[in-house]
């Protein structure tokens, strides 16, 4: 980006035709204190110049970004749209069942109901948010989003199987995240030009977390203590919940999806964007439109599972048919996602000569 350099060499330039008949420290001593002021000002005037044909550049810019989604919805249109089907289909099923069961649920204090409805409605809204960055080309950025997808899922076959104590162990661990975030806020509030917590709101904080760790014990500070007394562990971490749910067979993807989070060389050199022989040749720097089948068809998958260890909680035989149906259909959004990616490999490698 060469555009400051040429404005402020000739600020400089000005200021040496006008300085007159003085010596090179005087010229130089001008210069050096001026610089702050011309550095700031030539900022301005490109900012200015910029904006002024802001409208220009982004239309052409939004032009080129809908040209691109258009060929990106062609490759991939069958599995996007059964995709987003899915997502409509289990978004209106959890909307149904809270609304045939929620009042039973209160009356009965069903802790266990409560959060599998609140997973299953946070899942349909996360597996929303992939469909959008999946029909943008941000696979690795839905591969990200899989991940909490994925700790959605694993939380509900846990929960589904636990009692109603577990459950509302979960429900109230929301208090220690608060307060965890609470000593987090009161440390830094300043620096953020944030106002802190109040002493009485934090007192008040406090003093109900204090009772909740004298209540459940000292694991119940931990991330994962609400799940300390079901797994007999103190600090119970996240992989305890997977190999308690038979899900740990997933933690490959999970890392992988892990490391599109987290800012590790193993994440800036293999993205998924990036095609296999372009991968350490290439930097991706926004969408393309490879690498959609993976997270596409996890999405699917882990959808499908929070949606079930709801609907199995209320068994009947409109539940019974509404899991065969997202069986079946996540099956071929899998079948349609990798059939679509092979087609991609296909042309890839015909381009090259291969």
């Amino acid at each position: 980006m060469n555009i400051l350099q040429p404005v402020l060499d000739s600020a400089i330039q000005d200021i040496l035709d006008h300085a007159g008949d003085v010596s090179e420290e005087e010229l130089l001593s001008t210069i050096e204190k001026a610089m702050p002021s011309l550095v700031e000002n030539t900022a301005r005037s490109v900012l200015s110049a910029i904006k002024s044909d802001m409208d220009d550049g982004l239309k052409e810019k939004t032009e080129n970004r809908q040209r691109f989604e258009q060929r990106l919805i062609d490759r991939w249109q069958k599995p996007l749209s059964l995709l987003e089907l899915l997502v409509s289909i289990v978004t209106e099923v959890g909307h149904d069942f809270n609304d045939s069961f929620r009042d039973d649920a209160a009356r009965s204090n069903d802790y266990r109901f409560d959060v599998l409805m609140r997973l299953q409605a946070r899942a349909s809204k996360t597996a929303s948010a992939i469909l959008v960055l999946l029909r943008s080309g941000h696979a690795d950025d839905a591969c990200a989003r899989w991940r909490t997808l994925h700790e959605i899922a694993v939380v509900s076959w846990f929960i589904k199987d636990a009692n109603q104590d577990v459950a509302e162990r979960y429900l109230l661990h929301e208090i220690i995240h608060q307060y965890k975030a609470a000593l987090q806020l009161q440390r830094y509030a300043s620096r953020l030009n944030e106002s802190p917590l109040s002493q009485f709101e934090f007192n008040r904080l406090e003093t109900r977390r204090n009772c909740l760790v004298a209540k459940y014990g000292k694991p119940f500070k931990e991330n994962y203590g609400w799940a300390a007394s079901a797994l007999k562990k103190n600090s119970p971490s996240f992989a305890d919940i997977e190999d308690a749910v038979d899900l740990e067979h997933w933690r490959p993807y999970f890392k992988m999806a892990s490391d599109n989070t987290h800012a590790n060389a193993h994440g800036m050199m293999f993205q998924l964007g990036i095609a296999d022989h372009q991968i350490g040749k290439v930097m991706l720097a926004g969408p393309s439109n490879a690498g959609l089948a993976d997270p596409g068809h996890w999405t699917a998958i882990s959808l499908q599972q929070v949606t079930l260890n709801l609907l199995t909680t209320k068994t009947s035989l409109d539940s019974v048919v509404v899991m065969l149906i997202l069986e079946e259909l996540q099956d071929e959004i899998g079948d349609a996602f990798l059939e679509a990616h092979r087609a991609l490999e296909a042309e890839i490698q015909k381009n090259q000569g291969v």
